[in-house]
């Protein structure tokens, strides 16, 4: 699940200061599940917005900000027809030509997917954080994945070393391992110690029987698979 959160409003406004027209554009994707940009908040939004001055001539929900529209649906049109196209796509839209900007709520990949579309500035209004799961109700678990393009999952017990491991190591823990804790992850991710990934990796492996897969040495982890930008081929 992709997680974000809302910039600081002094700094949206300032984003926005120049235009005089302003659309918000909120997804019913992964930030609606996660009650960040979704439509109560896309509402919430433009009220503030309006409140500080800023002139929001329209606002509507996408269902999913990075699906809305392909490209080649759009390359042969002019701008006023994107327009057009993109106020059907949502819910409850209209007036969008009215706006010399457009502020979505969507994480950056909905942004940079809306900015493909539109030839008008299209600014954020999140910060994207990380792809994680939801743990318990109102929490979030640590990062789970960092889309590295070469999964080594199924040797690891579901634990994923690359992304849970402060130094992405591929073959057992570091000497930085106190009572099975990180001496790193205190600094980096909370106040308190999180687990050794390669402790729980050991744990799991151990369990299922399975611990035979850790005296296979694995080469480094090659990271040009997760250069950007990267492009996938579906079907191949």
């Amino acid at each position: 699940m992709i997680i974000t959160r809302q910039k600081p409003l002094e700094e949206i406004k300032e984003t926005l200061s120049r235009y005089k027209g302003v659309a918000l554009i909120g997804c019913g994707g992964c930030v609606a599940f996660y009650q960040t940009g979704g439509t109560k908040q896309t509402k919430e939004m433009a009220a503030k917005l309006r409140e500080a001055g800023v002139n929001v001539v329209a606002l509507g929900v996408s269902n999913r900000q990075c699906y809305l529209c392909e490209e080649k649906e759009v390359a042969n049109l002019s701008d006023a027809e994107r327009i057009r196209k993109v106020a059907r796509e949502l819910e409850g839209f209209s007036k969008l030509e009215e706006a010399e900007a457009v502020l979505s709520l969507a994480c950056g990949v909905g942004v940079q997917n809306l900015a493909n579309i539109l030839d008008m500035p299209v600014l954020p209004a999140q910060n994207t954080l990380f792809m994680g799961r939801r743990r318990v109700e109102g929490d979030f678990d640590l990062e789970q994945c960092i889309g590295c393009g070469n999964c080594i999952l199924a040797f690891t017990g579901g634990i994923c070393p690359v992304t849970r491991c402060a130094k992405s190591l591929m073959n057992g823990p570091c000497g930085g391992v106190f009572n099975g804790m990180c001496e790193v992850s205190k600094s980096r991710v909370s106040e308190h110690p999180v687990p050794c990934a390669w402790i729980e990796i050991y744990n799991k492996l151990k369990k299922q029987g399975r611990v035979d897969e850790m005296r296979k040495i694995r080469p480094p982890k090659d990271f040009t698979k997760a250069a950007h930008m990267r492009k996938v081929a579906w079907g191949l």
